[in-house]
């Protein structure tokens, strides 16, 4: 709630086509409005972490290949990585410890699943 909004990941995953109305010429026509089938937002909280939100929005797995990194924020020398996949249960658990990014995380995700990143520095 108090965080601030990091530069967004631009994913390399297929686009889905979502019909919206848009009015032209005083008729109401349906355009296809091109979607990534995996969305993504980035975030750093008051407290210095950093998190990373994946939501694949398609209606079959989608692979999620991405640098982690800290993106538009200062770096530090290394980070402890927990990891919450919403088909895994209700909690964090650890993925990465101490480790330098940027680093590669790739993971199948089921329709509608949600994962997200908190990377959190550590003192060297």
């Amino acid at each position: 709630m108090l965080g601030t909004m990091l530069h967004p990941y631009e994913l390399a995953v297929p686009k889905l086509a979502f019909g919206v109305l848009v009015q032209h010429g005083g008729k109401w026509v349906k355009e296809d409005l091109p979607t990534p089938a995996i969305l993504t937002s980035s975030w750093q909280s008051s407290a210095g972490k950093i998190g990373h939100l994946f939501v694949n929005i398609a209606e079959d797995k989608q692979t999620l290949r991405v640098s982690v990194d800290t993106r538009n924020t200062p770096g530090g020398k290394a980070y402890d990585v927990e990891l919450y996949r919403s088909t895994a249960g209700a909690s964090f658990r650890p993925l990465w410890q101490r480790v330098q990014v940027p680093k590669e995380f790739v993971a199948e995700l089921a329709p509608g699943e949600i994962v997200f990143l908190s990377l959190q520095g550590v003192p060297q």
